[in-house]
């Protein structure tokens, strides 16, 4: 997975290296939804703001490093 920092929208975006679809239903089962349509899902998850695109891509806000984003990419991916 890519990792990099948004620097329009002060936030960290995980880009998956394979076109990658998140499976929404176990998202929306496991975290906290705020917004949903159907491309996209915006979550709380402890203190990140996360929006989660079919596509794979994820925008993770209130996020302080690469290895920090990473590590909730991962949990998302799973």
């Amino acid at each position: 997975m890519i990792v990099r920092r948004c620097s329009s929208k002060g936030a960290f975006e995980v880009i998956p290296e394979k076109s990658n679809c998140i499976d929404f239903v176990r998202i929306k089962k496991n975290f906290k939804v705020s917004f949903e349509i159907r491309a996209l899902v915006i979550i709380e998850h402890d203190k990140y703001n996360i929006t989660c695109y079919k596509n794979g891509k994820i925008m993770i806000r209130n996020c302080n490093s690469i290895e920090e984003a990473e590590k909730v990419a991962e949990e998302l991916y799973r």
